[in-house]
């Protein structure tokens, strides 16, 4: 800038001063002189020292000279320097520049405002004052964050949340905070994951942990937790779902080792049925029952038997009296021959039998042998004698002459059967026989073997009463009784009921899973009807329980650990009664459930 003067002319006539200046800053123009007088030279204008002008019109010397904003001086006219990197000067006339504030930094010379100091950005700080370079500003460590510009401290970098890590530096943002993935621990904030140690063999994570040991594992399915420690195979004859316990297939059916699921129980060879339903029930006599996955009772072929509990084909032999190999249809014994375990053997010299005998060749009727194949002897009294080898006595409490032929000769004692003189016999089960005739018991009752009166009619299982003449009642739902006489129907006992009328026994209650409860609670008639855990508590053992207030949590939970503070507050679950959970402060946000604020 250029020192302002008035304007002289010298001519050799006159000399005019001419009192208008020139506008501020630029040379006075040549001028001419008037009148007579020829033209005249104007005294030179001087500019002012480098970085530095005049500020006012008028300036008549050198030491008007004032240094420009971005530059500081004596301002005596002297040369004025530029602001150094990381300093500034906003106004004119300056002797010394300002520092830029710690947080922002400076990299080119004659800064004119604060506006020329650059702010630290996002996850950088800077404590140095007067900064000159960008790489002042000191990045935000791996772990740690923070959204602010022109950060002035490490404070401001805001850790990230327990249970989280990040690796990177610089980070602006919560978001770059990353969760501890399960089977990992991360031991303090903002640590990186590293394995967690001490998993058994055939178990899982299923939990992230702050140390290596503390992370929690689970037996996988198949598997189940022995000492706390090891996770062995499922066992035979058992199942093992995957949390840790081992269970037994239901009463009389059974699993290979290493089984899942109870769907793995079958029916034991022997047994048939639904291991899942019903239950297994044992192989009737007359029957085969492989068990398995079959699960059905097969008949024997025609005119064969089996024991009860039978479960292959060959168990089924030819009935007495019927010919053939074990486990093929049978057909009947041939007359002349006797079948016993389905092998026919030809009768002795002089003796005969009908078609499907079982028992030895006869004498002639009204003779007997003593030996198998021996001289036939007169049947004695109180006897009959059918034939050959057989003497037969009167059925008990019964006469008949000596060379009696047939049961027509003798009469019945009571408790026993023979229609027109036949044979006396026991009287089958849930019958009563009187004077040689078989009735059957009224409905819903029976009689052991013999019974000679209606009133040894006594009422089933699952009916009560006095028995005989008088009807059975049928328990009513929700009582049951599993003995055959007139005991009364028993309620169902605790945490078991009876839907049905008539029931034999009772079943036993449902168990609701973790995270559902009993909605409706069983009764002697019905079952426990499960629910999901409602929003904000936690249900086990059939019961739900509300979060510690004001904490809350997601459908289904099982456990208060599952509680958690909500959105606006930070804190932590103690128990499952106490939850501490304050309330977000001034200045921080708390987007729940979380256990700590941010920025």
């Amino acid at each position: 800038m250029l020192a302002v003067v008035p304007r002289l002319f010298v001519s050799a006539c006159v000399v005019v001063v001419l009192l208008a200046p020139p506008a501020f800053g630029q040379q006075c123009p040549t001028q001419q002189c008037s009148g007579m007088c020829t033209s005249c030279s104007l005294v030179s204008s001087s500019s002012c020292p480098t970085n530095s002008l005049t500020i006012v019109p008028g300036a008549t010397s050198m030491s008007n000279c004032t240094c420009v904003p971005g530059a500081y001086g004596p301002s005596n006219g002297s040369p004025c320097a530029l602001c150094a990197a990381g300093t500034y000067v906003a106004t004119t006339g300056a002797t010394g520049c300002l520092s830029c504030p710690a947080g922002t930094y400076l990299v080119g010379t004659g800064g004119t405002s604060l506006g020329n100091c650059t702010l630290c950005g996002t996850g950088t700080w800077s404590s140095v004052v007067g900064a000159q370079l960008a790489s002042t500003c000191t990045a935000c460590g791996a772990g740690f964050y923070s959204g602010a510009t022109g950060a002035i401290s490490a404070g401001t970098c805001t850790p990230c949340g327990v249970g989280t890590y990040s690796v990177a530096t610089t980070a602006s943002s919560v978001a770059t905070c990353q969760t501890c993935p399960v089977g990992q621990f991360c031991a303090t904030v903002g640590t990186a994951p590293a394995p967690c140690t001490g998993l058994p063999g055939n178990a899982s994570w299923i939990t992230t942990g702050t140390t290596a040991t503390n992370c929690q594992w689970a037996c996988d399915s198949r598997f189940y937790i022995q000492g706390g420690s090891t996770c062995p195979a499922c066992p035979g004859n058992s199942y093992c779902p995957g949390n840790g316990q081992s269970y037994s297939c239901p009463l009389n059916s059974i699993s290979p080792i290493l089984s899942s699921s109870i769907s793995a129980c079958k029916c034991a060879p022997g047994y048939y049925g639904d291991a899942l339903g019903a239950g297994c029930s044992v192989c009737r006599a007359g029957y085969y029952c492989a068990g398995g996955n079959v699960n059905t009772s097969v008949t024997c072929p025609a005119n064969s038997n089996s024991p009860v509990g039978s479960s292959l084909l060959t168990q089924c032999q030819c009935l007495p009296g019927y010919v053939g190999a074990d486990g093929t249809a049978c057909t009947l014994c041939p007359a002349g021959s006797t079948c016993a375990s389905g092998v026919a053997t030809t009768c002795q010299a002089n003796a005969n039998s009908p078609p499907g005998t079982s028992g030895v060749c006869t004498c002639n009727a009204g003779f007997y042998s003593v030996v198998t194949g021996g001289t036939c002897l007169q049947c004695p009294a109180n006897s009959y004698c059918p034939g050959d080898t057989v003497v037969t006595g009167c059925t008990a409490n019964a006469l008949s002459p000596a060379q009696s032929v047939s049961s027509s000769a003798c009469y019945c004692s009571p408790g026993y059967v023979g229609v027109n003189n036949e044979a006396c016999t026991a009287c089958t089960a849930n019958k009563f026989c009187s004077l040689g005739l078989s009735n059957a018991c009224p409905s819903d009752t029976s009689s052991p073997a013999s019974s000679s009166l209606l009133s040894q009619c006594a009422c089933n299982a699952g009916y009560t009463g006095v028995g005989g003449a008088v009807p059975c009642a049928m328990c009513a739902p929700g009582t049951s009784k599993s003995t055959t006489g007139p005991a009364t129907c028993t309620p169902c006992p605790a945490l078991t009921f009876a839907s049905a009328s008539g029931s034999f026994t009772c079943t036993n209650t449902t168990a609701c899973p973790p995270g559902q409860w009993a909605s409706s609670v069983y009764t002697a008639t019905s079952d426990n009807t499960c629910s999901t855990c409602p929003y904000a508590y936690f249900c086990s053992g059939n019961i739900k329980t509300p979060c510690p207030t004001p904490s809350v949590s997601s459908q289904g939970s099982s456990t208060y650990m599952s509680c958690s503070c909500p959105a606006g507050t930070a804190g932590e679950v103690l128990s499952a009664t106490v939850a501490s959970c304050l309330v977000c402060p001034i200045g921080k946000y708390c987007p729940g459930p979380a256990n700590v604020c941010a920025c």
